[in-house]
């Protein structure tokens, strides 16, 4: 029995106790120590105190709690086995939805859609790339309106509760996605559009990317110190990095040897995403904070969930006053990250661009994506360092906030991560349509001009931290505990 928070607790949850850092006696009595009544349990939670934790219980304290049950890696194997599957299909993806508006959408035969970069069929080639990239507009939107409405509760919620289930569900969309897109590389009547409707929608409705990249990265900053956080964070996205120029070689050659088989290649990226998913029901941990709860403790797991609370709570974790310009530091990095990651939308018109331009087939687009990664992840010029602007924006948003807002915070970056393609799938898709038979190569300067801004957000940080260190202390987060 907790004294403190008068909640009584079964026999079998004395370990995970013992590892929160509560006493359990031998009459399974738990107490943890006196300390003043806080005026609601909303307060409480929002403090990072859980009824049996003792006053003073520290963000020190709480990640060597947890530190000492964690392996040394923990979501890296979930992250790698994630990017690797969609490593091996994102180039033959993209030659799925050419294939698709060529031989479904318009009709044209085979002999002309595996040939489209023949001289002799330049105006058919203009049409499928109209059809596609409308496509792809279409698709960015409707993959990423819910998993940003669902950003407004799953931050909050994963505060509570952990960060596991959000990341599952994640990983189960991405997996159904698959799915359905072998169900249509057998079936030569359904449109492209298809896709939208029988495999984007559905897989948007777990949160999907979104739900992953903020449980995995809210997972390890709830595991690592802040010192550390950093390395650590740099660690997850070089994990994940690695897989793009060996995914892409490697999907390429399997390509090649099952004769260009769309149904094979994504069944290999549906197993890729079953072992992420079982790895993460065997290995990772349910709660990995002390103010988390069991998912069993809620009476109704969809009002716990779907709580206007969150909402609030997610909300004025943006908006609250923090001192030194935090708020504004805050804000700063939600929007550098929207623009960062603007850039994203620019492979899927790269492709059209090289078939049209340069008259590239898949297999060439793949080895110029796999050198391309390369660079990103061993090349030492100014082109490669890109790639550590997200692990760097996630690492400081993580410092502005105290370990109680974490999930919170994470969860709005992811929200204004996914909430780019909405426009900027249409920005790019709009620019390549108007130029294409003029100055295809338009949606390159969309691109530097969105990064150039980034640059000049993270120098203006820079210059206004000076000598002071943009990490959140012990004393400023007891002062904002007092505050609220």
């Amino acid at each position: 029995y907790d004294l403190d928070s008068g909640r009584l607790y079964k026999p079998s949850s004395q370990r995970l106790l013992k590892t929160r850092g509560f006493k359990v006696d031998k009459k399974k009595c738990v107490s943890g120590g006196l300390r003043k009544p806080t005026r609601d349990r909303d307060q409480e939670r929002d403090a990072g105190i859980s009824g049996g934790i003792e006053a003073g219980y520290t963000d020190a304290k709480r990640f060597a709690v947890v530190q000492g049950r964690m392996p040394d890696y923990a979501v890296e194997p979930v992250m790698f086995f994630y990017m690797f599957a969609f490593m091996l299909t994102s180039v033959v993806e993209q030659a799925f939805f050419v294939n698709k508006a060529c031989q479904v959408n318009l009709g044209y035969s085979q002999e002309i859609c595996l040939d489209l970069t023949n001289d002799n069929f330049t105006e058919e080639n203009k049409k499928v790339q109209v059809i596609v990239s409308n496509f792809h507009q279409n698709n960015n939107i409707a993959s990423h309106v819910v998993p940003i409405v669902l950003a407004l509760v799953i931050g909050s919620w994963s505060d509570r509760r952990g960060r596991k289930l959000p990341l599952i569900m994640g990983l189960i969309g991405k997996l159904f996605y698959s799915i359905m897109v072998i169900i249509s590389s057998t079936q030569d009547t359904w449109p492209l559009e298809t896709i939208i409707l029988a495999a984007s929608l559905p897989s948007a409705l777990t949160g999907s990317d979104l739900a992953i990249f903020m449980a995995a990265f809210s997972y390890l900053s709830d595991i690592t110190t802040p010192k550390d956080r950093t390395l650590r964070v740099s660690i997850l996205d070089v994990v994940y990095l690695a897989t793009m120029p060996t995914g892409i070689a490697l999907g390429k050659y399997l390509f090649n040897l099952t004769d260009r088989s769309y149904t094979i290649m994504f069944s290999l990226n549906a197993s890729m995403l079953l072992i992420a998913i079982l790895y993460t029901i065997a290995r990772l941990e349910w709660q990995t904070t002390p103010s988390q709860q069991p998912l069993d403790s809620s009476t109704n797991c969809c009002t716990d969930f779907f709580d206007k609370e969150h909402v609030i709570q997610s909300v004025k974790t943006v908006i609250k006053k923090r001192p030194h310009h935090r708020r504004a530091y805050l804000i700063i990095l939600f929007v550098s990250m929207a623009l960062y990651t603007f850039q994203r939308d620019e492979k899927p018109m790269s492709y059209l661009y090289t078939i049209l331009k340069f008259k590239w087939t898949a297999d060439e687009y793949s080895d110029y994506r796999t050198f391309q990664s390369t660079a990103y992840v061993i090349g030492g010029g100014i082109v490669s360092l890109g790639p550590l602007a997200a692990p760097v924006l996630r690492s400081m948003t993580s410092k502005v906030v105290p370990i109680s807002e974490r999930g919170k915070v994470f969860a709005v970056l992811s929200a204004a991560d996914n909430a780019v393609p909405l426009f900027s799938a249409t920005i790019y898709t709009q620019v390549y349509n108007a130029t294409i038979s003029t100055f295809p190569a338009a949606i390159f300067w969309v691109t530097v001009a969105s990064q150039v801004i980034v640059f000049f957000f993270m120098l203006g940080i820079h210059i206004s931290l000076g000598s002071r260190k943009l990490e959140v202390e012990e004393t400023e987060m007891s002062s904002n505990r007092s505050g609220k």
